[in-house]
């Protein structure tokens, strides 16, 4: 298989762009690609008003909020909790004025410490902030579900920005440092939210987001146009377990390595490999006639070396029926062992596809 290098494309499958991008810059994931990568796919390939879009892992929402500018509806499936939450807040239809209102009105009543917040979550925070957040959590859950999904998200993303968590890969670490009062942040974090949503214009589309597993989708047969997405990356699982406090205050449980098997850590591919043809089989059902695909991935690293995930996923696309249209290499790393020793390059890659 021939592979094209263009390392010119390499921050489009980073969340690097979308950094200052208004609403996308709510939710980010390391692991993410960009709203760019998506609107430059959707102007190549120029679908109708009438097309759907798939994205089965959507992570924080990117191609579905880049659908919504697009004016093009859009399903997207994902199996943690939080980036559902996530998808579906950047992805909603707001009231300004009402949001406006009901954040004077949270501010407007001084919060006073509540609950006692576990212990781990308090060696993260400045003393009282937790019970404060707390606090704040019980006035923000009596409003309707749209409006509390919102100042959900503000709060946990003020949380954050007056916490000492550092997270360095799957692990948060303490770094002890001056932060602002909670409220006087997530005032500013729920105006720079309205503002965003001032910025960004959207047009009229419909978006369907739930939890679903990529290698049973709950659609029909034929149903999609265009797929964008970026499945999980061979031996990179440690992102599932980043997110603790998010999902302290958001009071949810993920439960999701039992979806990541055991290709998650360094150890066999071959369960990885079963899972993407599991997948692509289901994703071969749901395209339709000429769908076009746009699949983000990444070769592996582990101890004994790279493994190169592009050609088996291209071999795998191929056996269940799809036309292997382009693989274009977009970024490369070093893979090297504890004692930094280079073991070789793993790629990342744009694998375009077409349903003959």
């Amino acid at each position: 298989m021939k592979i094209s290098k263009k390392l010119q494309f390499g921050k489009f499958v980073t969340p690097i762009p979308d950094k200052q991008r208004p609403v996308y810059r709510w939710f980010q994931l390391k692991e993410s690609f960009s709203s760019h990568l998506v609107l430059t796919l959707l102007d190549l390939w120029k679908p109708d008003r009438n097309s759907l879009v798939l994205d089965p892992f959507c992570g924080a929402g990117t191609t579905l909020l880049a659908c919504k500018e697009a004016g093009l509806s859009s399903i997207g499936f994902d199996v943690h909790p939080l980036f559902l939450f996530a998808s579906r807040v950047k992805t909603s239809d707001y009231d300004l004025a009402r949001l406006h209102q009901l954040m004077n009105e949270i501010i407007a009543v001084e919060v006073e410490p509540g609950e006692i917040a576990p212990e781990w979550v308090r060696k993260f925070f400045p003393p009282r902030i937790p019970e404060l957040i707390l606090s704040l959590k019980e006035k923000i859950l009596k409003l309707e579900e749209r409006e509390r999904n919102f100042f959900l998200l503000a709060l946990m993303k003020a949380a954050l920005h007056c916490s000492w968590a550092e997270v360095d890969g799957a692990v948060l670490k303490v770094r002890k440092r001056k932060v602002k009062p909670l409220l006087t942040i997530f005032k500013e974090v729920t105006e720079g939210m309205l503002e965003d949503l001032r910025n960004l214009p959207t047009k009229p589309a419909k978006v369907r987001i739930e939890r679903c597993d990529a290698r049973r989708m709950n659609l029909p047969d034929e149903s999609i146009d265009i797929t964008i997405t970026s499945p999980p990356y061979l031996f990179k699982g440690e992102y599932i377990r980043a997110y603790k406090i998010e999902e302290w205050i958001l009071d949810v449980q993920t439960n999701i390595e039992s979806f990541f098997g055991g290709w998650a850590d360094d150890s066999s591919p071959e369960e990885y490999f079963s899972d993407m043809a599991r997948f692509m089989e289901e994703l071969f059902r749901v395209s339709r006639s000429a769908a076009k695909v746009c699949l983000v991935i990444s070769d592996g690293c582990s101890k004994r070396g790279v493994v190169k995930v592009i050609e088996k996923v291209s071999e795998i696309a191929k056996d269940v029926g799809f036309s292997v249209k382009k693989a274009i290499l977009v970024n490369e790393r070093w893979c090297t062992t504890p004692s930094r020793r280079k073991l070789g390059k793993a790629g990342e890659y744009l694998l375009m596809l077409e349903k003959k």
